[in-house]
């Protein structure tokens, strides 16, 4: 049976972001190629072999606010 996964490549460029890399097995076949998506390590989640972004960073300003006037009322 086959198994692709992803994994984090262990150069890193500008010391900062590392290249995602992904992993075709088969048999005796093993190969990995690059897919240029660049990211910090602190945002690969390895168990799950994906990239966690916050969900800060996919807001927009007036969502941040409504989300932020939610909290604050439900720690009341």
């Amino acid at each position: 049976m086959a198994t692709i996964y992803y994994s984090q490549s262990p150069k890193t460029y500008a010391n900062v972001e590392s290249e995602i890399l992904i992993c075709f097995s088969h048999g005796r076949i093993n190969k990995r190629a690059k897919i240029n998506i660049f990211q910090s390590s602190k945002y690969w989640n390895i168990t799950e072999q994906r990239i966690n972004i916050p969900k800060v960073r996919l807001l927009n300003n007036e969502t941040k606010v409504l989300i932020d006037d939610v909290n604050a009322n439900n720690e009341r």
